[in-house]
């Protein structure tokens, strides 16, 4: 359990994505403080639960064991509205409830850091309690970690279909695992229908093995998480890819932060592409 510093409400921030979800493009934030003058942060603490993952997952399917994990990760934000007349006070709580949607949360104590999660509840709130702090509880279970802002990358350009691309990357952090996101570009003059993307670190193998793409020269396709969850987009009209996703392919490609991770791309088509990870710490 750690206690938050809370001299700085501006530091302390929900993230947004404007229009379609872009997450390598540059992030919207808006601060506590901005929200309304009538909010105080009067006090933060952060919390974890542990458990272990009871099913196992061999090898040849992609999957990883974990055993003991983080099960999801807590702050609980208490907040005082500096208002006692009924309807002014039902008006924050609006402002709060829309700014708590957000998603992805900083803090002063972490900086360069984020959570990836949502608010589970605001506790009681009533006008009656106006002179009692709110309790705001956010909870990441998905990706029960914080996620660095800066990432590491690395592009290429796959031209030898038979042979495939061996790269290598290694995100910050010293999390247990993040998450790999990519982006690939047909540079060929057929369809890009299949792809296979595998990351190893170790004994730890995940991979995705997509079929029927449709992806037309010049045209591209981007996995990535948007609030811990898997989105897989063709570019640039931006049409869900999920359903070709096949039965081999595991839940996530994963990587483990702070070690050299490698991955290999096997393609239908010469492609351009750029993988990258936001590490995870503790």
């Amino acid at each position: 359990m750690r206690n938050g510093n809370t001299d700085s409400l501006t530091q302390l921030r929900g993230r947004t994505y404007p229009g379609r979800p872009r997450p390598m493009d540059a992030h919207l934030w808006t601060n506590l403080m901005d929200l309304d003058p009538r909010l105080a942060l009067t006090g933060a603490v952060e919390s974890e639960e542990i458990g272990s993952i009871t099913e196992s997952y061999g090898k040849a399917e992609g999957r990883a064991w974990y055993g003991t994990v983080r099960k999801k990760l807590t702050v609980s934000l208490q907040v005082h509205i500096k208002c006692w007349e009924p309807r002014a006070y039902m008006d924050v709580i609006e402002k709060l409830q829309g700014w708590a949607g957000s998603g992805q949360l900083y803090v002063s104590w972490r900086p360069g850091e984020s959570l990836e999660g949502r608010f589970t509840g605001f506790g009681t709130h009533s006008p009656r309690d106006w002179a009692k702090p709110l309790t705001l509880t956010y909870t990441a279970a998905r990706l029960p970690y914080w996620v660095r802002d800066q990432a590491e990358a690395v592009s290429g350009q796959l031209m030898n279909i038979s042979q495939g691309a061996v790269l290598a990357l290694t995100p910050g952090g010293d999390g247990p695992y993040c998450f790999l996101e990519g982006e690939c570009w047909n540079l060929g003059n057929g369809m890009l229908d299949q792809m296979a993307v595998t990351a190893m670190t170790g004994e730890q193998v995940t991979n995705f093995t997509l079929d029927g793409l449709g992806i037309s020269p010049g045209q591209g396709m981007r996995f990535f998480y948007e609030k811990g969850w898997l989105r897989i987009m063709r570019l640039p009209d931006w049409t869900t890819l999920l359903p070709c996703r096949t039965g081999r392919s595991s839940d996530d490609l994963l990587l483990k932060p702070g070690v050299h991770n490698t991955l290999h791309l096997m393609a239908s088509q010469p492609c351009r592409f750029t993988f990258s990870s936001h590490g995870t710490c503790r």
